[in-house]
């Protein structure tokens, strides 16, 4: 049975994942709205839609991972999640900031470390 806490991480990248995609394919219209008037911008924003492409896919194959407790989600999971937190610090953003907190405390309930096969975090006892 999976924890409660790796379904819950899975439905969010799985929504993170979509609403990337969907940014992708809205800035890439964009892109070619301002390519046709023939705009210096338009290149700018199919490169931004590129990345947005980019992190929507990571996104989906971290949803996949966490939900088949792969060990490398988690990590992943950890690590954007954890410079995310970070940078919404950083630009003080309360929202972004208490997502990230309440992420990262979920990632790190043992339950949800343990079913990803993860055996030993330092400073754990």
């Amino acid at each position: 049975m999976k924890p409660l806490g790796i379904k819950v991480l899975s439905v969010l990248a799985l929504g993170g994942g979509i609403l990337y995609l969907l940014g992708a394919a809205g800035v890439w219209l964009l892109g070619t709205m301002l390519y046709v008037v023939e705009n210096p911008l338009g290149f700018a924003a199919y490169f931004y839609g590129l990345i947005l492409l980019v992190f929507g896919i990571g996104y989906l194959a971290i949803a996949y991972g966490l939900w088949h407790t792969r060990s490398w989600a988690w990590y992943a999971m950890f690590f954007i999640t954890l410079v995310a937190t970070v940078l919404s610090f950083v630009t003080l953003s309360v929202l972004g900031l208490v997502l990230g907190i309440v992420i990262l405390l979920i990632l790190l309930r043992k339950p949800v470390v343990q079913a990803c096969g993860i055996t030993e975090i330092k400073g754990w006892e």
